[in-house]
């Protein structure tokens, strides 16, 4: 008997997402493939018979070691060819559309990323068909249509999208209900995408909550650091999100406060993310804001500070900080961060941001600071106006 082992290349990670090292996602989709031999004596198949089944073979092969080398229209080619010959082949299907998924983030227009990530979707839906029962064929599927919405399409087709990749996260959980991925993209898509095309804030605020209760379930799941990290923080995240759009004061509190709950333990899992430290730092400082607690912006400084001392270039965190340093009437310590701010900040938004944000009111009228605004403002005016960063990212 010969063997065949399909081979999966793992899809990049999805804009909105904070994502683990795959871990279970690598293997591979299909059972292996099973060819028999024809022995002399026996029931022979016809000589052509055999010759096209030795092309299938070779054509087989010749697509997974182009994959390996990340060859990608190599890949493509040969797994067409198998597809002429074994036309329900769905190990063969998937290992194309994968391809198609590399080559469209390889494509150099806007409509030729579409059209191979629809191809792609297409034959994640064929292979489906056929093996029912592989949860890895359904999150591929999602992964797809996830990238595909994430274009810029009309509203109508980005949501329909998310709403079939949202039902194929379902359907993985069904067949494998006790891994935890399918759980974790279909609380993505519930915190992160569909959140847009809510209809207002009460159903925003909803599938927040929703998407904060997937994670919950993803993490009942998990079994190594790499995969509990990345739930837990982006739990928190849904959790901070939800706690953004909450007016009543108790309730905000509360999610905050179970929104750093879980970013420290994301931390405790993996400590080297600097987007786990940002985002506690940054809703110790809303919860701050909200109890006055001085010991709650220290720890805001704290949290934003080891941000920084992972990953110093962006101009959020230090705009953060100085509004904590304010609070904290350090002055001296909130213009160095301004500073730093400023530096980093070229598009100019937060420059403009600080003359009107109230948590530097002492500082107005001061000669450092309006020195530090006009120097920053006279390097030419911004090419757009981008909002401010005020609910947690997932790049």
């Amino acid at each position: 008997m010969r063997i065949w082992l399909q081979i999966c290349v793992v899809l990049p990670m999805l804009a909105g997402v904070v994502c683990a090292e795959p871990t279970a996602t690598n293997q591979p989709a299909g059972a292996l493939i099973t060819v028999p031999v024809v022995k002399p004596g026996t029931n022979a198949a016809p000589v052509a018979a055999v010759k096209k089944k030795e092309k299938f073979e070779e054509d087989f092969d010749r697509g997974v070691e182009c994959l390996s080398n990340t060859n990608f229209s190599g890949a493509a080619q040969a797994f067409e060819s198998v597809l002429v010959v074994k036309t329900n082949n769905a190990e063969a299907m998937c290992n194309l559309a994968l391809a198609y998924v590399q080559l469209g983030q390889q494509g150099i227009t806007a409509q030729q990323q579409l059209e191979r990530w629809q191809k792609a979707a297409d034959l994640f839906g064929k292979a489906a068909q056929i093996r029912t029962d592989d949860k890895m064929v359904y999150l591929y599927w999602a992964d797809t249509l996830m990238l595909i919405g994430d274009m810029p399409i009309d509203g109508k087709w980005r949501l329909a999208c998310y709403q079939g990749a949202a039902e194929k996260c379902r359907k993985a959980t069904e067949i494998a209900p006790q891994d935890w991925e399918g759980y974790h993209k279909l609380a993505v898509l519930t915190a992160t995408k569909l959140p847009d095309f809510a209809v207002n804030d009460q159903v925003r605020l909803t599938l927040y909550k929703e998407g904060a209760a997937l994670f919950g379930k993803a993490l009942e799941q998990t079994r190594f650091s790499g995969e509990a990290a990345p739930a837990y923080a982006n739990w928190g995240s849904a959790l901070l999100r939800a706690a953004i759009l909450t007016n009543d004061p108790t309730q905000k509190e509360a999610l905050l406060r179970e929104a750093k709950d879980k970013y420290e333990k994301s931390a405790k899992k993996v400590g080297t993310l600097a987007r786990t430290w940002t985002f506690w730092g940054k809703t110790c400082l809303d919860l701050a804001r909200l109890t006055r607690s001085r010991v709650d912006f220290r720890e805001a400084v704290d949290r934003l500070n080891t941000s920084l001392s992972i990953d110093d270039k962006d101009p959020s965190v230090h705009y953060s900080l100085a509004c904590a340093y304010m609070q904290l009437d350090h002055s001296l310590s909130a213009l160095e961060a301004l500073k730093k701010c400023f530096e980093l900040d070229t598009s100019k938004t937060y420059v403009m941001s600080a003359q009107k944000d109230p948590d530097f009111t002492a500082l107005r009228g001061q000669e450092s600071f309006e020195t530090l605004l006009d120097t920053y403002l006279k390097r030419g005016a911004p090419a757009f106006n981008p909002q401010l960063r005020s609910t947690p990212t997932d790049r």
